[in-house]
């Protein structure tokens, strides 16, 4: 794959690189991570939504997403479970202002799929509320832990590839626009 390789946001890949050092097998590996991820989301939507609302909630909750005909995607090799799994924990700590931690799945999220970086506007506002009733500054730590992999990782591809965007430029490649005024 060469160059393509870098289209391909870290998180996903490196976890599953991990967990094949002991299969030897991507597939396998895959598979493993999948079902984790599956188990790891059922519990941790479970946690979440109990702490929240009510466990009777919860359960329905997890039922009627998991049993859901799109939550396929859940249990394939995509990084849609991965990415569930930051996003509840992301809007968890969000929801209880825990800046830091919530900067921490942030972060996370930048580097596991594009849409993730749409996060961080969900994200400044909530801070910037916070700081300006609170004025606690130390919850700006947050902000540093949401940006760091995301720029680390253009960082890479840019010394890896010489653009930064490489990543964006691949994938729009893949997916061409079937907009008529997208020539324009």
């Amino acid at each position: 794959m060469d160059g393509l390789t870098y289209a391909f946001f870290p998180l996903y890949p490196t976890i599953i690189g991990a967990v094949d050092v002991f299969y030897s097998n991507v597939e396998t590996s895959a598979s493993v991570v999948m079902s984790i991820l599956l188990l790891v989301n059922f519990v941790s939507l479970f946690y979440v939504l109990g702490k929240l609302f009510s466990k009777k909630i919860a359960l329905r909750t997890i039922f009627l997403m998991f049993l859901f005909p799109f939550s396929i995607f859940y249990r394939s090799y995509f990084t849609e479970g991965l990415f569930l799994f930051l996003l509840i924990w992301f809007s968890y700590f969000l929801i209880k202002k825990n800046f830091i931690l919530s900067g921490f799945f942030l972060g996370l999220l930048t580097v596991t799929r594009p849409n993730g970086i749409f996060v961080f506007f969900v994200y400044v506002p909530f801070l910037i509320k916070h700081l300006m009733e609170n004025y606690d500054l130390k919850q700006l730590f947050g902000v540093l832990l949401a940006i760091i992999p995301f720029f680390t990782w253009v960082y890479f591809v840019y010394y890896k590839t010489g653009n930064p965007l490489y990543w964006y430029l691949v994938q729009s490649e893949w997916f061409k626009s079937t907009n008529l005024l997208a020539p324009l």
